[in-house]
């Protein structure tokens, strides 16, 4: 379960600092050796929710290979290839507790239930949670459906007014 949530999958390296001000500069690089993140001033409660909690802990900690003085990232430390293995227990419990819950909620005025299964990875069942499309839903759902920040479900008449709500955040 947990290696569906390993950073170390698509992330090559994160570099971190923190900040005087307590805040904390991410960087972090994908396997392509491109930037993935680049975040100046991210608060400490926020961190868990960028990186996962194991990775949070790790740069709260100050953990990793620090880089030398006189060079680009000097004054930064870069967690890569194990230190980025973690858990997942966080994104377990938002997949197996907090998402099929919403998920329950949401489709509850539309007679729609949650029910889990599992699918074959590579020899493996793995659990999946599924979601029954009932015929109330297809009706209200035929033009769109967005979620805005927040966790606000909107409907939308077509597609442009979708992507005019969305992009007013």
């Amino acid at each position: 379960m947990a290696e569906r949530f390993d950073l170390s999958k698509q992330i090559e390296s994160i570099s971190h600092q923190k900040n005087p001000n307590g805040t904390y500069k991410i960087v972090a690089v994908d396997k392509n050796n491109r930037h993935a993140m680049n975040e100046e001033s991210v608060p400490q409660d926020k961190l868990s929710s960028i990186v996962g909690k194991d990775v949070a802990q790790k740069i709260i900690n100050a953990e990793g290979t620090p880089f030398p003085e006189g060079t680009v990232g000097a004054g930064m430390s870069k967690l890569s290839g194990l230190d980025l293995q973690v858990g997942g227990d966080g994104m377990k419990k938002y997949y197996d507790e907090i998402y099929p819950g919403y998920l329950k909620k949401f489709g509850k005025k539309y007679g729609s239930t949650v029910g889990k299964t599992t699918v074959d990875v590579d020899g493996t069942p793995e659990p999946l949670h599924y979601m029954e499309i009932t015929p109330a839903m297809r009706e209200e759902f035929k033009a769109g459906i967005h979620m805005k920040r927040g966790g606000k479900v909107q409907f939308a008449n077509n597609i442009d007014a979708m992507r005019l709500a969305l992009s007013k955040g």
